[in-house]
């Protein structure tokens, strides 16, 4: 009998409180009963704000290592705020890790209207965990799209999308506050970085969504004078800074409204001539704009993310609802995934000698998300099949591709649907503007679970930024899923991409050994001939063969082990072939 989680249990509870329709079973109106009392549920706007650390001091091209990291960031966490507008105009601040949990991928539902089912939290269990009683986020489903069936989790996860197509019209508004008067460029830096002409934003946004959303109109206005001081605006709370962000949007555009005409607009990129809090932001916020409240796409930069697009693009990607992606290696870094732009943003990226730091492709599991891969560009294997096909994967960058660029393996679909994993595989080129500094050309294969895509290392342990080879899956390689439901061969490399062999069905892919976030499965026979043995014997003992000879057994991990560190003069471990 499929017995749902109480989260899921709690947002089907909600779903059918919406609908005003029962569910099948009366196992929801008993708990809702026994619940009553403690339960109830707001209505409103849901607003997420990203915030991603500024880097550390960058050494010149003339003195860095040619091995070295392009940068070092400060050691600052991200940062992820979230909360609820609500339809009487309360600003409700919802713990980021329980909405997380409470929503069926969260990123998809910036800006959207929706229901927040919450629970009162006993005195007791507040007692406890040393906090005062609270209530506690359930569930929360949109509320302004049709709700499909609700025996189909997966399919609430689609609903959630929201393409987006068009034209997005972006403003940049510059503030200053009101103790510092510098002013780092001029109005015509800002609007000439939405052009239309390579290493401009209209030109890296149409090429990265194939032509499917433009920036036209979008322009800049400023300088403006906010009414306070910086320290008005970034206060310190228990030894950190912390931005008002709120605040700061609603006066850099009180400042512009007098003289701003905000119809049509879709996202605002505020600038300011100081640092905010060590991040930069991206997400959503609300003011009043034209004579009422409108809550578009936003972003919050200082001076290091808008003198280089890559961070400003990066924070303008989450405005359009895109979350963080990472590597395998779980730590807590999550920017050290340099085939995303939404990860790392400094490594493997082009310089511009006037817009700095170029921005990457975003990867093609964030292109799919806004309905940017159409359903020709995509190949789909169901969870559970037996098949083994020869397809010819497309570089991702090829904006005209006539065949496939994405390829997703499903898995099977857990009863929390935030547990439930999809591999996807894409082909990445180390050519073009934004992308000639990639680590190579090479099949690229993402494990997403709960909105976040990680990239896949054959490493074990996986390295600590996946541009090593070992994230790379080139000709003669293979690639195993954990589990033994996929394994992917890449058979050739041509002129649009690769062509691979993958082959579906559990236990295939006995003998293959997988880094990464998920389990490491280990092969535990003995070597059947001495050859065998002696190539066991050989086997570089961090382990991550692609393809290594049947009986080859990866050491065990310890998965509160923090990662080992790889040395540069490590040399690549090849496939065996």
């Amino acid at each position: 009998m499929f017995l749902p989680s109480r989260r899921c249990f709690a947002a089907l509870c909600l779903t059918a409180v919406l609908l005003a329709a029962a569910l099948p079973t009366a196992w929801c109106q008993v708990h809702a009963a026994a619940q009553a009392s403690t339960r109830r549920i707001e209505r409103g706007r849901l607003l997420l704000q990203w915030g991603d650390p500024r880097p550390a001091t960058r050494a010149a091209p003339s003195t860095r290592a040619a091995s070295a990291p392009l940068s070092v960031r400060a050691p600052l966490r991200p940062q992820l705020r979230v909360q609820l507008l609500t339809d009487d105009g309360r600003r409700i601040r919802l713990d980021a890790v329980a909405a997380r949990q409470a929503a069926v991928d969260l990123s998809r539902l910036n800006t959207r209207r929706v229901a927040v089912s919450f629970a009162g939290r006993s005195a007791a269990t507040a007692l406890k965990s040393k906090a005062k009683a609270a209530d506690v986020v359930e569930a929360i489903v949109p509320i302004d799209a049709p709700v499909p069936r609700l025996a189909a989790p997966a399919r609430r996860q689609a609903s959630a999308a929201a393409a987006i197509s068009g034209k997005t019209r972006w403003l940049s508004l510059m503030c200053k506050f009101a103790d510092i008067a510098e002013e780092q460029k001029p109005r015509t830096f800002f609007q000439q970085q939405y052009g239309d002409d390579v290493g401009q934003l209209g030109h890296y946004w149409a090429e990265v969504s194939y032509g499917t959303i433009s920036l036209a109109g979008s322009t800049a206005h400023g300088w403006y004078t906010l009414p306070h001081a910086r320290a008005d605006y970034v206060i310190r709370e228990e030894g950190k800074e912390q931005m008002d962000a709120d605040r700061l949007f609603q006066d850099c555009v009180g400042a512009a409204d007098p003289d701003v005409d905000f119809t049509g607009v879709q996202g605002v990129n505020l600038m300011f001539n100081g640092e905010l809090d060590g991040h930069a932001w991206g997400g959503a916020a609300c003011a009043t704009m034209d004579g009422r409240t409108q809550c578009p796409r936003a972003t919050w930069n200082p001076a290091w993310s808008f003198k280089n697009l890559a961070p400003l693009a990066h924070e303008m990607g989450h405005g359009y609802g895109l979350p963080h992606s990472d590597n395998s290696d779980g730590d807590a870094d999550t920017y050290d995934n340099p085939w995303d732009l939404m990860s790392d943003v400094w490594n493997n990226a082009v310089n511009d000698q006037t817009y700095g730091t170029r921005p990457k492709h975003v990867a093609m599991i964030q292109r799919d998300r806004l309905g940017w891969v159409a359903d020709g560009r995509k190949l789909v294997l169901p969870a559970g099949t037996h098949q083994t096909r020869r397809i010819e994967l497309q570089y991702a960058s090829l904006a005209d591709a006539g065949g496939v660029q994405m390829i997703v393996l499903s898995m099977p679909e857990q009863a929390d649907p935030n547990q439930t994993v999809r591999y996807t595989l894409e082909a990445r080129r180390r050519s073009g503007d934004y992308e000639a500094a990639l680590a190579g050309d090479a099949v690229i294969v993402h494990r997403t679970q709960n909105e976040t895509a990680y990239s896949q290392d054959a490493r074990v342990p996986p390295a600590d930024r996946a541009n090593n080879e070992e994230s790379m899956f080139k000709v003669g390689e293979r690639w195993s899923e954990p589990d033994g439901a996929y394994a992917v061969e890449v058979e050739s490399m041509g002129v649009n991409g690769f062509v691979l062999l993958v082959t579906a069905g559990r236990g295939i892919g006995s003998g293959q050994v997988t880094g990464g976030n998920g389990p490491v499965r280990r092969t535990p026979a003995a070597p059947a001939t001495p050859a065998a043995a002696a190539a066991q014997a050989h086997a570089p003992a961090g382990g991550g063969k692609r393809n290594a000879p049947p009986g080859t057994v990866a050491p065990k991990q310890n998965p509160r082990r923090p990662p080992i560190k790889k040395s540069p003069k490590l040399q690549k471990r090849r496939a065996w072939v």
